[in-house]
């Protein structure tokens, strides 16, 4: 009834002549509609698995004034005169908390790319696995960057690695077979190749962002690529995991 009335307000101020009081049933409803026309030309074109993570997760009594909100966003970005009260408060919350979600994917992911590195070195060489981490220039940089702060407030010489030396590591040949499960995924829109990890350098690219907030902002596709690298990381770590898992039943 919300998006009824919605549509309905926003036929009036655009045409003078439409009066729900005293036009028919049919007449409302065909004013009304033509102002949906973007919301129905954007079912037409989504795809389940994008409609279900825009819709699929509006629970409790919120939820339906949040389903309301997201149908009017879809109608606003076609028709900027289409403004139920609330939607630009609505908008500017929930984009808000995407920034704040981006944020900690991007510390999330690294942390875990770095932990996935560490485990496998720690495999393979034990306590000394840091000799043998990376090259030489990487392993005097991060040792370089760990005195420059006081031994109390030093962390583990990894934490001072480069990410995009942390993705020189993964590929080398003799760890790319242990990293592949869950660092090989293709970019949306990409063909996939034998190793795909382009997205480590879109994160890296990224990962500016988050340590200039001051001066940069992630834009509307930076924040695509953050929710939908996050789903796909999760779900290879959560794969794996299992598989693992079975393996020592």
């Amino acid at each position: 009834m919300l998006w009824y009335m919605s549509l309905i307000e926003h036929a009036q101020t655009k045409s003078k002549n439409f009066d729900p009081e005293n036009n028919t049933p049919d007449e409302v409803a065909q004013h009304a509609a033509a102002g949906a026309a973007p919301l129905f030309a954007y079912l037409k074109k989504v795809t389940d698995e994008e409609f279900a993570e825009k819709f699929s997760r509006k629970y409790g009594s919120g939820g339906p004034t949040e389903f309301f909100f997201e149908l009017a966003h879809i109608v606003s970005e076609k028709d900027s005169s289409f403004n139920p009260d609330g939607l630009r408060e609505y908008i500017a919350s929930r984009d808000e908390g995407r920034v704040k979600e981006a944020e900690d994917t991007v510390k999330y992911i690294e942390s875990k790319v770095t932990d996935l590195i560490v485990d496998h070195f720690k495999a393979l060489h034990g306590e000394k696995y840091w000799q043998y981490l990376g090259t030489a220039d990487m392993r005097v940089k991060s040792y370089q960057r760990q005195q420059e702060y006081p031994p109390e407030k030093q962390l583990d010489l990894e934490a001072y690695l480069d990410f995009i030396d942390k993705k020189k590591i993964v590929e080398k040949s003799e760890n790319w077979p242990h990293f592949k499960d869950m660092l090989d995924i293709p970019l949306q829109g990409e063909k996939p190749s034998s190793k795909n990890i382009k997205w480590l350098e879109r994160l890296n690219e990224l990962r500016r962002v988050v340590a200039h907030s001051h001066k940069r902002s992630f834009r509307p596709e930076d924040l695509e690529f953050l929710e939908w690298i996050r789903r796909e990381f999760d779900r290879r770590l959560l794969a794996v995991k299992a598989d693992t898992v079975a393996a020592q039943v």
